[in-house]
């Protein structure tokens, strides 16, 4: 599974932050720049936020920045998505193996699944910052896939982004 947007959530919680980002520069958050950012990498994100807020070579700051963002939204709580629950939970009764694989941070994944109430039923989780590569490579779902000794060609993936749908194809 991927997490954010998927199983809980979080794109709106993403979403304002990246809004208080903009006012801070100055700036409008538009549909354009969400449908563009959304299930990037921390690097691409933060590439991106530069380019838009006009603000070169602070790629990882402009990151850091709206990090700390999200988790003063998400610290409020985190809702799942509907029937994320229930497929999770109907999964595990069916010992069906499950993980998830984000290009979030460890940080991030822990405290949203967490407030979530879902971090029991999610066994496995890997983070794109402890992989080679983040989406849209493979690498996070063939991690998941090792980890679970699951055979990944055998396997299903669940997304909600283009980035993500590459990877989890890949």
């Amino acid at each position: 599974f991927d997490n954010d947007g998927l199983l809980c959530d979080t794109e709106e919680s993403w979403t304002r932050a990246e809004d208080r980002l903009f006012e801070r520069y100055g700036r409008t958050f538009t549909d354009d720049n969400k449908r563009e950012i959304m299930g990037s990498s921390g690097e691409r994100a933060g590439a991106l936020l530069a380019l838009w807020l006009d603000e070169p070579g602070r790629d990882r700051e402009l990151m850091a920045e709206v990090v700390e963002l999200v988790h003063e939204e998400i610290a409020g709580g985190v809702d799942l998505r509907p029937g994320a629950r229930e497929l999770l939970e109907a999964l595990t009764e069916a010992r069906t193996p499950v993980g998830l694989a984000s290009n979030s941070s460890r940080r991030f994944i822990d405290e949203v699944l967490d407030r979530a109430g879902i971090s029991q039923l999610l066994p496995v989780t890997v983070s794109a910052l402890e992989v080679a590569a983040s989406k849209p490579a493979p690498d996070v779902y063939l991690e998941a896939a090792r980890r679970l000794g699951a055979d990944p060609a055998a396997s299903v993936g669940l997304e909600d982004s283009p980035t993500g749908i590459l990877a989890a194809k890949a």
